[in-house]
């Protein structure tokens, strides 16, 4: 299966619904940073509540039937796919945007190893540097 993502809102919502489901247990937490932090993202901006909404409603449908397995486990070759696909989408700012957001999902709630492993492949799958992924984790005080 090959992923694309011709806009940068599903390649953002990708990497959101890829680190909610992480633990297999999307909390309230990251549900509430979806809406609140995520939606704030100059991105999606542009959008009304409701179509916010949509999009990410479509890209959980999406996200689950690619990504997961039948226990709903992440499956390692999607998400090398999804990461690959997220870094021709967008330029280098977006990627370290997109980085941002996916430590600040993580970080809204107790991290767990699913979700600190998927990080450290989110930070070498989109070329973030050390020194900006030290100020990321520092913005949200998660430190490895």
């Amino acid at each position: 299966m090959l992923i694309k993502y011709e806009r940068a809102e599903d390649a953002f919502l990708a990497v959101a619904w890829a680190i909610v489901v992480a633990d297999r247990v999307g909390s309230a937490l990251e549900r509430n940073f979806m809406h609140a932090d995520v939606k704030s993202i100059a991105l999606f901006n542009v959008y009304t509540e409701e179509e916010y909404s949509n999009m990410v409603g479509a890209m959980y449908m999406k996200a689950n039937q690619t990504f997961l397995d039948e226990s709903g486990v992440l499956i390692d070759e999607r998400v090398l796919e999804m990461i690959a696909a997220v870094n021709d989408c967008l330029n280098s700012e977006d990627c370290l945007e997109v980085y941002r957001m996916a430590v600040g999902i993580a970080c809204v709630d107790e991290l767990c190893k699913e979700e600190i492993e998927l990080l450290a492949l989110l930070q070498s799958g989109l070329n973030i540097g050390e020194t900006d992924a030290i100020e990321v984790h520092k913005e949200f005080k998660y430190m490895l």
